[in-house]
């Protein structure tokens, strides 16, 4: 399959639609990334662009903390925090698949 190239434009639509207040293990928020994503976007667009060239996924966007689900529900069930860079991904490519 081939995905065509992400661009900064596409990018940002994308991130700009991306509403959490997570963090990953390298504690960049979204927040952050919305800050300075008239700058960051051509870089972040490429490395995008890279994995979809290599078919990989970068091993850093796979880490995540997990959390407890809430104290209030005495559940042992634990939520993963997963990084805010890694669900706009997701979203290019499924976009692109569903297209």
């Amino acid at each position: 399959m081939y995905f065509s190239d992400v661009t900064p434009i596409d990018l940002m639509n994308v991130i700009r639609c991306t509403k959490t207040k997570e963090q990953g293990t390298d504690r960049i928020s979204i927040m952050l990334i919305h800050k300075i994503l008239d700058i960051a976007a051509p870089t972040i667009a490429h490395i995008f662009n890279c994995s979809l060239i290599a078919s990989t996924f970068l091993s850093l966007w796979k880490q995540a903390f997990v959390h407890p689900k809430s104290q209030v529900s005495h559940s042992s069930k634990r939520l993963p925090a997963f990084k805010a860079k890694s669900k706009p991904f997701e979203r290019m490519v499924h976009k692109q698949l569903t297209d």
